[in-house]
């Protein structure tokens, strides 16, 4: 009997360790068939999920993009609606909304024109995940407007990227307070949305600026055209929020990657300082060529008129006053004259004389030329100067400085016509330019250097872009009418050039026009210079017949010169270019009174030749005779003690 209780007992204490062990093995498999179930759940939530960012992947237009995303939480969450608000760049004035409830709009304008979404900002921006407020009453229930959105219950999710937050998510339940789970579904996708909402917003709002439409139909080009292993190259401009342009070079080439991927790389290199020193550089040169074929050209009308213009004088005085034949040679002379004028104009930018160039205060040139142009300007043109104390001395020549603002402020005045409270401004500013490249705040390439800035600014009409790079050329000429014949701006750039400096404009159509002026700063000391006189001189020589060497390359003026002056009774050697006036001045030197000296000549130019012969003879008397040279060249040489300059064509009456 006692064996058998012990059996029972033992019998008893297995029973209940299989009960145990049955609902030990039952639990284990509910909790195995809940992980399942639960496993099996997330798949599904990462199978969505997997699908919708394949979907997303393939918009191009931003609204899809939305509905996607809505519809994609609203499947998960059953939320009443919702909307996502944010600002790409801390300057944008105001925020963005995005929602797929177009009949709310105007509902969450209003929210978030209140204080409340920069106190929501600040609860969420140093956070990465979402946020579940289950009661809103019991959330800053005196600070926020809950009412306006209907709301019960939100989750607050951040738009964050590269750690930068710039925006909110908003979901709303107007009755039932959100499940934990359903936070966690947020948290899982707020990475994603956040990207989603940076690409389709942030890069389509730089796309205008990146590619601006002008320039798209070249881009796409330029896409299609790639090829593997070859680089396409595509330049286009983009401007900054504050109006700053870069230039911008894109390096676009075409990826094959074990015949299952086909990709396109495309990298961008900011060029702009390489991209305006070649504009300064490509635009120099070809000013540079325009104004030597010009003067070249018009250098051989002037060679035309100096044959003309002294034979038409010699028959004048050749025929009696009465002869029938005066008034016509009166007509052709007349004639003869305007086209000399115009060559002058051109080429001596209608000043009568060479200059001496000075050193001095570029204000106080501005200031005494502004007390002129107030009383000659119309009554409703505003003139305001802003001068820089500070500004240095700089070299100029005053009579040229005269006709650039006289070319400027003739265009101004032009521009102004019909425009409201009409102004004119001057304005100088010292510049330390350190390294070339672009002015800072401008576009303009500048070489390095110490420079005394002058900006003449109008609030006129405007030029057009596609005319700026055209208005410094010779007879180009916008509604602005340039001296008449489009010769204005031209003359301002050579000018300018002539004092070594630049001269750069920046204008926007219908709003303003600006012109720049750069005149270096250099520590010159002053130069002693001869008075220089062009009018005929009592000589007094023994001999009874005076000896005079004409050099000049063009036969038909050195041979009209010889006769007129053997005319007049002097004696006359001639030579076609320095190098022989040289050698005949060698040969002759004791017996030549003057020397006539053309400038620009071949094998040895005129200033060449001036020098040889000084050499030879300090003392000897030189008459420079030009058409056409470097201004610096002719200041120099009569510097240098040359007697006296005169410009082709000339009279008879002038030279004898």
């Amino acid at each position: 009997m006692e064996k058998n209780s012990e059996v029972f007992t033992e019998l008893k204490s297995i029973s209940k360790e299989l009960e145990m062990l049955e609902q030990y093995v039952k639990t284990t498999f509910d909790t195995l068939e809940n992980n399942f179930n639960s496993f099996i759940r997330h798949i599904d939530v990462l199978s969505e999920l997997i699908d919708f960012q394949r979907s997303v992947i393939s918009f191009k237009e931003s609204d899809k993009m939305i509905l996607t995303l809505f519809d994609f939480l609203y499947r998960n969450l059953k939320y009443d609606h919702g909307f996502i608000v944010f600002k790409l760049r801390d300057n944008d004035p105001e925020y963005t909304v995005i929602t797929n409830r177009s009949d709310q709009l105007e509902v969450y304008k209003k929210f978030i024109d209140s204080p409340d979404v920069e106190i929501l900002s600040s609860l969420i921006k140093d956070r990465d995940m979402a946020y579940l407020i289950s009661d809103v009453q019991q959330f800053y229930r005196d600070k926020i407007h809950w009412d306006i959105l209907q709301a019960k219950s939100i989750i607050l999710f951040p738009i964050k990227v590269r750690g930068k937050s710039f925006g909110i998510g908003f979901l709303i339940r107007q009755e039932e307070p959100f499940e934990l789970n359903q936070l966690s579904f947020v948290n899982l996708n707020v990475g994603v949305i956040a990207l989603l909402v940076y690409q389709h917003y942030y890069f389509s709002s730089l796309k205008s600026q990146f590619i601006p439409r002008s320039f798209r139909t070249g881009f796409k080009k330029a896409l299609e055209e790639a090829e593997e292993g070859q680089v396409q190259y595509f330049r286009s401009p983009m401007e900054e929020d504050g109006g700053t342009k870069h230039i911008l070079e894109y390096y676009i080439s075409r990826i094959e990657l074990q015949d299952r991927f086909n990709l396109l790389l495309i990298f961008a290199i900011d060029i702009t300082q390489v991209y305006y020193k070649e504009l300064y550089l490509r635009q120099s040169e070809m000013l540079d060529e325009l104004d030597q074929f010009s003067r070249t050209l018009v250098g051989e009308f002037n060679n035309l008129l100096t044959i003309i213009v002294p034979n038409i004088s010699l028959l004048r005085t050749s025929l009696r006053a009465e002869h029938p034949y005066q008034i016509q040679l009166a007509s052709m002379e007349k004639a003869a004259q305007r086209s000399s004028n115009l060559i002058r104009k051109f080429l001596n930018y209608d000043l009568e004389d060479f200059e001496i160039p000075e050193q001095g205060s570029l204000n106080k040139m501005v200031k005494a030329y502004t007390m002129l142009l107030k009383n000659e300007k119309p009554p409703e043109v505003a003139i305001k100067t802003q001068l820089d104390s500070g500004l240095k001395a700089i070299t100029y020549y005053p009579l040229r400085l005269r006709q650039l603002l006289k070319i400027l402020i003739d265009n101004s005045l032009a521009a102004l016509k019909d425009r409201e409270s009409p102004e004119i401004q001057f304005i100088t500013t010292y510049v330390n330019h350190r390294k070339s490249g672009i002015l800072r705040g401008k576009k303009f390439y500048l070489p390095a250097g110490e420079y005394a800035e002058l900006c003449i600014r109008d609030n006129g009409s405007g030029i057009s872009e596609q005319s700026l790079p055209q208005v410094f050329k010779p007879f180009y000429s916008t509604k602005i009418k340039n001296e008449g014949v489009g010769l204005g701006l031209f003359i301002a750039y050579n000018i300018v050039k002539d004092m070594k400096g630049e001269i750069f404009i920046d204008s926007k159509i219908g709003e303003y026009t600006a012109v720049y002026v750069y005149l270096p700063i250099r520590q010159k000391k002053p130069v002693e210079t001869p008075v220089v006189e062009t009018e005929k001189k009592t000589r007094a020589s023994k001999k009874t017949q005076p000896t005079i060497l004409v050099v000049d390359d063009e036969y038909n003026i050195r041979s009209m010169m010889k006769e007129i002056m053997e005319m007049y009774g002097f004696k006359v050697y001639t030579a076609g270019n320095g190098r022989d006036g040289v050698d005949v001045y060698l040969r002759r030197k004791d017996e030549i009174d003057l020397v006539i000296l053309d400038m620009v000549m071949p094998v040895m130019d005129g200033r060449a030749a001036f020098i040889e012969i000084k050499k030879i003879n300090p003392k000897q008397k030189i008459f420079i005779i030009s058409g056409y040279s470097q201004r610096e060249d002719l200041d120099e040489i009569l510097r240098e003690g040359a007697d006296g300059f005169m410009r082709k064509p000339f009279q008879v009456h002038n030279d004898h």
